[in-house]
């Protein structure tokens, strides 16, 4: 009687972002940090975009690009590429949203977003 529950865990969807971000020179360097500290405000914009997407959500591309504009001295941004995948399986492009296979998004440790994302400045 009753319902049954089958519980899997299951390694993350891994992304991998690249884009341009086009910066204020007058707030950021061309490394992306703040001219005043050594934070990253793109990562930590888009590291935060991942934490709150509950789980099992839709990942929205736009909605992505949305969070990295909001950040400090971001004056526009690219998105070139935006792919995931899952498990063993090849990288595919996110077009317009996605549902994660695992329930979530993780950036790929093999391609950080300190290599991915180019930094110009917006004179």
């Amino acid at each position: 009687a009753g319902a049954h529950i089958f519980i899997i865990n299951s390694n993350p969807n891994l992304l991998k972002i690249v884009g341009v971000v086009y910066y204020n020179p007058l707030v950021m360097t061309p490394a992306g940090t703040p001219i005043n500290d050594s934070s990253r405000p793109v990562d930590l914009a888009i590291d935060a975009f991942l934490k709150n997407l509950p789980f099992d959500g839709i990942l929205r591309r736009n909605l992505c690009v949305d969070s990295i504009l909001a950040a400090t001295g971001i004056d526009d941004f690219q998105l070139v590429n935006l792919q995931h995948k899952y498990s063993d399986n090849d990288y595919e492009e996110i077009a317009v949203n996605h549902k994660p296979e695992s329930g979530y998004f993780k950036i790929d440790p093999l391609f950080p977003l300190t290599i991915t994302i180019t930094y110009v400045a917006n004179v």
